[in-house]
């Protein structure tokens, strides 16, 4: 072996040294901030040819997936996240939509040896232009990276929250406001024995079965592709593990749809180790009840952390009545919703008679939500 060809090796070692140092040290602490270091870190070496560029990508993407699917500070993310499929889902999707992986691949491809047919086709001095260019890349990359403003909470901060309604002693919600709640909400819900979003065979099973209903509202489907298709599983991991950036509409659905079902499922394994009676059908109950703990309710252009926040200062039972008006102001509905009686009847009239709700109690809610708003 030459000296050279040691020396290499060596520089090899020492570069998965720093990167893993980086990565498992505290001299940086976020991991945002050490993704940012660590491709800067890697852009230098690529651009001084110090180092294979095939060979440091490797090597950094061992070592990501051993930070954050083994390694990573985050208890119950390791317990929940037990699947390899899940952990390599969960690994591509922080390479891609948090860490722009995708960008950074495409700069280094743009100043390796592999894209010098490029800057000959065009016919110009590669010697600072391509340098300067990726670098102006990476700052690009970098400033993507340090302004994401989307975040998901920690897979422990979401058991946290799951475990305000304990599993082994909550109570079920009666069938009367589960009707009211799954037939504005979620119709197919308990029809999805093992699956979390919209994205399942059983979801589109039950749309088959009901197509004559779909073809009629066509129109109004296609539109709602624009606002929602999100079942009680989604809206609840979106009040539960969404951190920060709601308002990011694209990345916030796509991280909803990938992590509803990885969160719920390997949830559901996990009281299954540790509660005797774990079936699907109780396993939904509970789902439902954390939903009514953490949906967010707006009324009266005021925000609710719940339906016990929204009723927190009438202390008796709450109503069909008072449920109903609940489950409107979760949705879409919300921006129609009136305390005018005769009004209410004629946006709402058909689930009033629907649920049996009777004038009277329909007249009680109507006064207390008056109140409500009154004292807002």
């Amino acid at each position: 072996m030459s000296y050279i060809d040691y020396f290499s090796k060596n520089l090899y070692v020492l570069f998965t040294v720093i990167i893993f140092s980086l990565f498992v040290g505290d001299y940086v602490k976020s991991d945002k901030n050490k993704i940012i270091v660590i491709y800067i870190f890697i852009s230098l070496l690529a651009v001084f040819k110090i180092l294979s560029i095939l060979s440091m990508l490797l090597i950094f993407l061992i070592l990501f997936f051993l930070y954050f699917e083994i390694l990573i500070d985050d208890y119950y993310k390791n317990i929940i996240i037990r699947k390899i499929r899940y952990k390599i889902i969960d690994f591509l999707y922080l390479l891609i939509f948090q860490y722009h992986f995708i960008l950074f691949f495409l700069g280094l491809f743009f100043v390796s040896s592999r894209a010098d047919f490029i800057f000959e086709i065009f016919k110009f001095d590669t010697l600072y232009i391509r340098d300067t260019l990726f670098m102006l890349w990476v700052f690009f990359i970098v400033c993507k990276i340090s302004g994401n403003i989307f975040e998901l909470c920690s897979f422990t901060k979401m058991y946290e929250r799951m475990q305000e309604i304990n599993f082994g002693n909550f109570k079920k919600l009666d069938d009367e406001k589960t009707d009211i709640l799954l037939f504005l909400e979620d119709r197919s819900y308990y029809l999805r024995k093992n699956s979390y979003t919209v994205l399942s065979f059983d979801y589109y099973k039950y749309q088959m079965t009901n197509l004559k209903n779909i073809l009629r509202r066509l129109p109004k489907k296609i539109k709602s592709l624009f606002r929602g298709f999100s079942t009680i599983e989604v809206q609840l991991f979106r009040s539960i593990g969404i951190n920060t950036g709601y308002e990011k509409t694209f990345i916030r659905k796509t991280t909803e749809f990938i992590y509803t079902p990885i969160f719920f499922k390997g949830l559901k394994e996990l009281y299954k180790q540790n509660y005797s009676t774990v079936s699907d059908e109780k396993y939904k109950d509970y789902l439902i009840k954390c939903y009514l703990n953490w949906a967010l309710v707006r009324f009266n252009e005021k925000k609710y952390k719940n339906i016990y926040s929204l009723f927190e200062n009438y202390k008796g039972t709450i109503s069909n009545s008072d449920f109903l008006f609940y489950c409107l102001c979760l949705s879409k509905n919300s921006e129609r919703i009136t305390l005018d009686k005769e009004e209410f009847y004629k946006n709402f009239g058909y689930l009033v008679d629907k649920f049996n709700i009777s004038d009277n109690q329909l007249t009680k809610t109507l006064g207390k939500m008056e109140m409500i708003a009154n004292k807002n």
